[in-house]
């Protein structure tokens, strides 16, 4: 990107700003969070972490930053960001599940990733409801032959349904990110963009 000689360091603060909230943002994700009782990683195989990114732009008199998410990250960052609200629950998300059936497939795929063994959900001893299950076991029990596929893949129809109800709850990676960042700059990050936006204007009034 091209930078203009005059706003030079006001592009080198923002881009240290920017790469400070991305490292962040991606340590946020990596956090082990307790789901359901249990601890969990918001991802399984790292693609989010690897997809974020920063802009800085330059658009008339206006200098700005964002921070997004490319490549396959891209479809679902926003989802991670703020949540889904569930038909039963509210997240306060945008976004919702209703009339939105979730695809089983990508739940199968992170089940796989995760490497989670199928559980005997279908136990009416409470007790045994948390017992790792078989293909074999689950075969007998069912009178007909299943394989450890159909196992996962039952358990992937049955998630699906849960998280449609119940919704996601959002974890607020770069929010997080922003406020810590800042939090780490104080007040001299803004009194110093402050100085160099000063100074900028000052050598365009000398230039006319």
């Amino acid at each position: 990107m091209a930078r203009p000689i005059e706003y030079g360091k006001l592009y080198d603060l923002l881009d240290d700003f920017g790469k400070g909230v991305v490292e962040s943002a991606v340590s946020n994700i990596r956090i082990i969070r307790r789901v359901g009782g249990k601890s969990r990683r918001t991802t399984a195989t790292g693609t989010l972490e690897k997809s974020l990114t920063y802009e800085v732009q330059r658009k008339g008199k206006k200098t700005t930053i964002g921070f997004l998410a490319r490549g396959a990250g891209a479809k679902y960052a926003d989802f991670i960001e703020q949540g889904v609200n569930g038909t039963e629950r509210n997240q306060n998300s945008p976004y919702s599940f209703r009339g939105n059936p979730i695809p089983v497939t990508p739940i199968y795929k992170w089940i796989k990733a995760k490497k989670i063994k199928p559980r005997n959900v279908d136990d009416p001893n409470v007790r045994k409801r948390s017992q790792f299950t078989s293909a074999e076991k689950e075969s007998k029990k069912r009178g007909k032959q299943l394989t450890q596929e159909d196992l996962l893949r039952s358990m992937a129809a049955r998630m699906a349904k849960s998280i449609s109800r119940k919704g996601i709850e959002g974890i607020h990676y770069f929010e997080e990110a922003l406020e810590t960042e800042l939090d780490k700059r104080g007040p001299e990050f803004i009194e110093t963009i402050s100085a160099i936006i000063d100074e900028v204007l000052e050598q365009r009034k000398k230039k006319r």
